[in-house]
């Protein structure tokens, strides 16, 4: 007799730590999941926002294009 395996719930791991987060887990915009401990961004290493820095500044330059002024000659 053939069994069907048992439908178990995927446990929940720290991306960082691989400890298991069972009820309280944090999401980061990185597409992390992270314990209590690493949630924040400095913990876990965590570089969408220095990408999203590099994005912006370059948005901002490119909008943004320098002026330079004309010579205004004294009479």
């Amino acid at each position: 007799m053939i069994e069907s395996p048992i439908n178990k719930k995927k446990t929940i791991r720290c991306s960082f730590c691989k400890k298991k987060c069972n009820m309280i887990h944090f999401k980061c915009n990185c597409n992390g999941v992270f314990c209590s401990v690493h949630r924040y961004t400095h913990m876990h290493d965590c570089n969408f926002k220095e990408n999203n820095k590099e994005i912006k500044k370059e948005e901002l330059k490119k909008n943004n294009p320098k002026i330079e002024k004309n010579k205004i000659y004294k009479i």
